[in-house]
């Protein structure tokens, strides 16, 4: 049994999670449309969507950032603390 995480492991991890909102930062803002008697009800779905999706991408990053920021942390503790990982192993 190990209980070690390879920093590099959590690099790779933030980077998938900063990709995966990817295409959302791009988005265009979502177009108009003519519903008829809808079209309010349809444009306040559309913008929660919207909200929504910002919110996932601003949390994303923010979770992407701080991997990026503790694997050094991580690193550094798991480093000081390798006799007592030894000892768990046995």
């Amino acid at each position: 049994m190990t209980v070690r995480v390879d920093p590099a492991t959590i690099d790779r991890l933030a980077g998938v999670v900063q990709d995966s909102t990817g295409s959302l930062k791009g988005a265009a803002p979502a177009p108009g449309a003519d519903a008829g008697p809808s079209t309010a009800a349809v444009a306040e779905t559309v913008a929660e969507l919207m909200r929504a999706a910002a919110g996932l991408t601003e949390l994303t990053t923010k979770m992407a950032d701080d991997l990026h920021a503790n694997r050094s942390t991580y690193a550094s503790t798991e480093d000081n603390n390798i006799g007592i990982f030894n000892q768990v192993q046995r």
